[in-house]
């Protein structure tokens, strides 16, 4: 993905307005589904953190539109399209995660955002996971 300007970045990791929101669900096993309402890409990011108790509920599709769109990064949302014969939803689920994470990355190293070392490792860190559970 291309660089950012500490604007771009700024803007990308803004609240988006209430006619933008992004409808996604938490699926939670055993018990079925809770709607989230997503306002920012933290939010999106938090809904995709790998977690033993659920996984994201989410069209891909509405992401990608969503990500172009509202949040006006089309290089995270070209990143992130979705083929279903090239990937299944769990292994898309890790790549939006991951992807994510890069990017959420880049953005706080345009804007001199710094993480300690402690914390860096914390969100490396693999756990076991729904997602390889499944």
């Amino acid at each position: 993905m291309k660089p950012v300007t500490k604007a771009q970045a700024k803007h990308y990791l803004r609240r988006v307005d209430m006619d933008q929101l992004l409808d996604a669900a938490v699926i939670i096993r055993p018990r079925g589904q809770a709607q989230v309402l997503i306002n920012s890409l933290e939010s999106l990011y938090l809904l995709f953190e790998p977690n033993k108790k659920s996984l994201p509920g989410v069209e891909f599709e509405e992401l990608e539109l969503w990500l172009r769109d509202a949040i006006g990064d089309t290089e995270l949302a070209y990143a992130l399209v979705y083929n279903k014969d090239k990937s299944s939803y769990i292994n898309h689920c890790i790549k939006v995660y991951q992807t994510l994470n890069t990017r959420m990355r880049h953005y706080a190293d345009v804007l001199g955002v710094e993480f300690s070392q402690k914390e860096l490792l914390a969100t490396t860190k693999p756990t076991t996971t729904l997602y390889q559970q499944l």
